[in-house]
């Protein structure tokens, strides 16, 4: 999380050798790619303002969404979801892709 001008960004980091280890590098590509064409477009779509990179990273400077996204959400919470939410879920989703 960083601020400028009362403005807050998230940057994302992402370790290079753990990406090309765990078969992902690519997944980073497209999401960097996806998001550079769309994040200003709909305000279902996190907000892009760059990427850059080092020897060991990978970094992605976004708009600051408090609460996470909805890949995590669902990772974490998949042992215990009970369901009740996916209506919702899945309306962000088709506003998302609308």
């Amino acid at each position: 999380l960083a601020k400028r001008r009362g403005r807050q960004f998230a940057l994302k980091v992402v370790s290079k050798r753990r990406a090309v280890q765990g078969g992902y590098a690519r997944v980073v590509a497209a999401e960097r790619d996806a998001l550079a064409r769309l994040g200003d477009l709909d305000d279902w779509i996190v907000g892009y303002h760059g990427a850059f990179d080092d020897r060991d990273f990978a970094y992605l400077l976004l708009e600051y969404v408090p609460g996470g996204d909805l890949y995590s959400f669902l990772y974490e919470s998949s042992a215990g979801y009970d369901g009740r939410g996916a209506p919702f879920l899945l309306g962000c989703v088709v506003a998302g892709l609308d």
